[in-house]
């Protein structure tokens, strides 16, 4: 500091000045030094968030009314019924129509398929080919990584003309009746069906890969 203020001393500067001069430069680096003391305690500039880290694939699973939404707008892989073949459909507002085919969403019952704490989804989907008295397909949907997923080796089919009511999900255990009726295709594409009298009741368990019949009663 001394030899900053011999410098000015031989320019011709006065005394004033150069105290004043030395006493800006001071207050200068001092700032500069507490504020780079206070933007650390202010955590100004933060490490980047867990939630955006590329090593990081954990991912919220879908709430139940997301799930019910996504599921209405899905895509499902319906297996061919001997006269087709599989199909995959689009379906708008749980609904799929064209020419000769139709699927419409019966019922949707969540609960946790595959034991992550996280709920899953059993749909039955009424199909008709050629207006005729539709099958059911019962159809798993897995809620995993904030998507949904289709499973199509899980699928059971029921008979044509089966009244499906699906109970519960309990421990991975599917509880399902199916009631026996006769359906009967309209002109304008709709199905009336007759109260049957022979009920069944069923259960199923999801193994990852299939839906695995555990009793018939």
């Amino acid at each position: 500091m001394k030899k900053y203020m011999l410098k000015y001393f031989e320019r011709g500067i006065s005394t004033p000045v150069a105290i004043a001069i030395i006493i800006i430069a001071l207050l200068v680096i001092s700032g500069g030094v507490l504020v780079g003391i206070y933007s650390d305690q202010l955590n100004i500039f933060p490490p980047v968030p867990n939630s955006v880290n590329p090593e990081s694939n954990e991912t919220e699973a879908l709430g139940n009314e997301e799930l019910l939404f996504a599921i209405n707008r899905s895509i499902f892989s319906i297996p061919g019924d001997g006269t087709d073949e599989n199909k995959t459909i689009q379906l708008a507002n749980g609904q799929y129509f064209e020419e000769n085919y139709s699927a419409t969403i019966g019922m949707v019952l969540l609960g946790d398929l595959d034991n992550d704490s996280k709920n899953d989804a059993v749909v039955s989907i009424y199909v008709s080919r050629n207006k005729t008295s539709p099958s059911v397909y019962l159809m798993v949907v897995l809620n995993r990584a904030g998507a949904i997923t289709n499973v199509p080796d899980a699928t059971i089919k029921l008979d044509a003309g089966t009244r499906v009511n699906l109970i519960d999900i309990k421990d991975g255990i599917l509880s399902v009746s199916a009631t026996a009726s006769d359906a009967t295709p309209n002109p304008d594409g709709s199905i009336t069906i007759s109260p049957g009298a022979d009920t069944t009741f069923l259960m199923y368990r999801y193994t990852g890969k299939s839906l695995r019949l555990l009793n018939n009663n």
